[in-house]
């Protein structure tokens, strides 16, 4: 190759990069609250192994790059091989650890009943296709096309996970260059109906850090009285919070909330009440006033707050507590779950049309089969 030959295959490959790239900070700075932001991650991944595939050609096969470049093709795709193997022996594992730790209980169950329905879609649900016999007749067709469309709907959940986990760790990237005028920390429950649990705590201990870093900020929490507990979750994290040495006045109580969606309901209300009363002029509405706002949650139901938070129409950031990994994989698992079960509209729209297409695709082998049976009375 001479050297215009290089350079056109080199810009060739290097377009792709760019413009995925472009795509996704454009989105990282847009709106991260969206598994596009996954999505175009993945695009960002993928050209750069297009880059990288338009590099290797340029040397000759016997060349120390060639074979350094061959070298690491084949590591990536070891990786990826064995990559469902380990989240599955993970997910099985720490399940076993977390029912161990906190009983035998349903929820306790979600990874695990995850990591077994993992292994039956790839090693069992194989083994009982009838694809190769589609054209036999009505029967196996049909069968075949029941069998396609489950098959559709597991790869379709699988995909939606993994973009839903990859986005839940890209929002709990902290923007260090942005500050906080509120930070909202959500509630859960309490000891005995009155004490913070360890994980509560760390939710606040995260908010705490985060005020800290934000001078003059609120702090919020947000937690109202559940039947069985004595006091409201706000109060309990409010002398928790006291007795971290933060200073009443730069803490507000939300105690009326009830769930995730009315903890950012209740508590964006009591932040424009409080922006309105601190406002030099209080009916000055500009965009000047408007709150910056940080939502903190265990890290991993950070997203789902994000989301719902996106849908009511209100704008905030998240930042997530640490939890153990034997916790934190069943969580995600209840998590997604809950992701599928509040958005299941937009989720059955997209099946239905994927099921469309596949029906389309179907129509050649239905019009095979009936030929094959109208030939047979004939």
């Amino acid at each position: 190759m001479n050297l215009s030959d290089h350079i056109t295959v080199f810009l060739i490959t290097t377009l792709p990069l760019l413009v995925t790239l472009g795509l996704f900070v454009l989105q990282w700075h847009k709106e991260r609250r969206t598994l596009w932001i996954s999505i175009k991650l993945f695009a960002c991944l993928i050209s750069v192994g297009i880059l990288f595939a338009g590099i290797m050609v340029q040397f000759p096969e016997d060349s120390d790059a060639a074979f350094f470049g061959l070298i690491l093709f084949v590591l990536v795709v070891v990786m990826l091989s064995l990559s469902p193997i380990a989240i599955i022996a993970t997910a099985l594992t720490t399940s076993i650890q977390l029912i161990r730790k906190e009983g035998l209980r349903p929820h306790n169950l979600l990874s695990f009943g995850a990591g077994i329905l993992a292994i039956v879609y790839l090693v069992v649900w194989p083994l009982m296709s009838p694809t190769k016999h589609a054209t036999e007749n009505l029967a196996i067709w049909a069968l075949t096309l029941i069998y396609v469309l489950i098959s559709t709907a597991l790869a379709f959940v699988s995909l939606l996970l993994i973009l839903y986990v990859v986005a839940s760790w890209l929002n709990l990237i902290p923007q260090t260059r942005k500050q906080y005028t509120h930070i909202v920390v959500l509630g859960a429950g309490l000891i005995d109906g009155r004490t913070v649990t360890p994980l509560l705590a760390k939710r606040i201990d995260a908010g705490i850090a985060a005020w800290h870093k934000n001078p003059g900020s609120k702090l919020v929490m947000s937690g109202g009285q559940g039947s069985d507990e004595l006091v409201p979750e706000a109060q309990a994290m409010y002398e928790y919070a006291i007795d971290k040495g933060i200073p009443a006045h730069a803490l507000v109580q939300e105690r009326n909330s009830r769930n995730t969606q009315e903890n950012l309901q209740f508590s964006f209300k009591l932040i424009n009440a409080d922006v309105r009363h601190n406002a030099p002029n209080n009916n000055d509405t500009t965009s000047s006033s408007a709150p910056t706002v940080l939502i903190v949650s265990d890290n991993y139901h950070v997203y789902r707050a994000l989301l719902l938070a996106k849908n009511m129409g209100l704008s905030c950031d998240g930042r997530g507590s640490k939890t153990r990994l034997y916790f934190y994989i069943n969580a995600m698992v209840r998590e997604f779950v809950a992701f599928l079960v509040i958005w299941k509209q937009s989720f059955i729209k997209a099946l239905l049309i994927l099921w469309g297409i596949l029906l389309f695709w179907f129509i050649p082998t239905l019009l095979t089969v009936l030929a094959k049976m109208v030939a047979g009375i004939q």
